[in-house]
């Protein structure tokens, strides 16, 4: 099981080895967002060189040592679209979203 913590932050490597970015966020399908003790993210979110993050499916990467890998080429991964799509929703933003309603505006 993996924790959000985790994730968020945590450097992205590339099949050589190369440094990618790191972890932006964590996509969902909306059907799970009301039950967060447990999901299946459908991609991760990457930061890196370019101005919108790159979609990395969660089939297409390894976890190993506080590290994603991913064994897809670059070439194969497309851009996060600046609007996300119904069917999906981002766990940095419903977190959030619950953060605010429990604790109040200054905690996120």
């Amino acid at each position: 099981m993996f924790y959000l913590s985790q994730l968020l932050g945590a450097p992205v490597e590339d099949v050589h080895g190369g440094r990618v970015g790191k972890v932006s966020d964590v996509i969902m399908p909306t059907a799970q967002a009301s039950q967060l003790d447990y999901i299946r993210p459908s991609a991760l979110l990457v930061e890196g060189a370019e101005e919108q993050p790159l979609r990395v499916p969660v089939a297409s990467i390894t976890w190993q040592e506080h590290v994603v890998h991913l064994f897809v080429p670059l070439e194969q991964l497309s851009l996060q679209p600046t609007v996300q799509p119904s069917a999906e929703v981002s766990l940095v933003h419903r977190v959030c979203e619950l953060l605010l309603r429990d604790k109040g505006p200054s905690i996120c």
